[in-house]
């Protein structure tokens, strides 16, 4: 928003939008309103939100429904013949797995929750959560799983570039999608994309009923969805 102030350009912009900051992140909140007010006064400038639920926060900064289109989001479809071989379910456990950096919103720690309910429901379960990804919270993270001792149930591999995370996503069995609004309520997603590259694959997805996630699942159809911050 802020190179386009400087643009000035002869022709149409059209700029997609994936998410919109919460307005109880204050400071970013009023400077990203002012980069829109300063967008609606330009009349060649059109936005295109990628899902229902950023094109409704759009309109509450009052930008002029009529340059507001939703434009849906896409993935890359695997090539047929390129996917590594699915590994048989007798020979490893059922592998769920979670894909994303390590910040609160994410909820990593509420998929850790569950993973210790499971196990408290029958410790014979043959089970191993998978994390790529890392971040900020990784010591917490770490602290967290030793506590619970849950260590042997749960397996983080840090980064991994996009092939081997592409692999692991044809290895698993399901991915969790557990996000969730941030305790001081600055920060919530749009659309993670892991859920469009999973559902791509083939991949069955359990994910929070948050934010624009339920427009692209549908519970009981293509995934499922469970209430948001409930391990159980």
């Amino acid at each position: 928003v802020n190179t386009l102030k400087y643009c000035k350009l002869p022709m149409p912009i059209f700029i997609s939008v994936h998410n919109i900051v919460s307005p109880k992140n204050r400071p970013a909140y009023l400077k990203e309103k002012r980069g829109f007010c300063f967008l609606a006064s330009q009349n060649n400038n059109y936005l295109l939100p990628i899902t229902k639920y950023t094109y409704r926060k759009i309109l509450q900064f009052g930008y002029p429904r009529h340059r507001v289109f939703i434009q849906r989001m896409g993935v890359n479809l695997p090539i047929k013949g390129n996917a590594s071989k699915k590994l048989s379910h007798n020979v490893r456990k059922f592998i769920f797995l979670i894909v994303a950096r390590f910040i609160e919103k994410k909820g990593i720690n509420v998929a850790l929750r569950a993973v210790r309910l499971l196990i408290a429901e029958n410790k014979k379960m043959n089970f191993k959560l998978v994390i790529i990804g890392d971040g900020i919270l990784k010591t917490k993270i770490d602290q967290m799983i030793n506590k619970f001792g849950i260590g042997s149930f749960v397996k983080i591999t840090g980064k991994l570039p996009r092939d081997k995370v592409k692999n692991w996503m044809i290895n698993s069995d399901c991915l969790i999608v557990p996000s969730k609004l941030s305790s001081t309520g600055e920060e919530e997603e749009g659309l993670p994309v892991v859920i469009l590259e999973a559902m791509s694959l083939g991949l069955p997805v359990i994910a929070s009923r948050h934010a624009a996630i339920p427009e692209v699942i549908s519970n009981g159809e293509t995934g499922f969805l469970v209430p948001e911050n409930n391990p159980a």
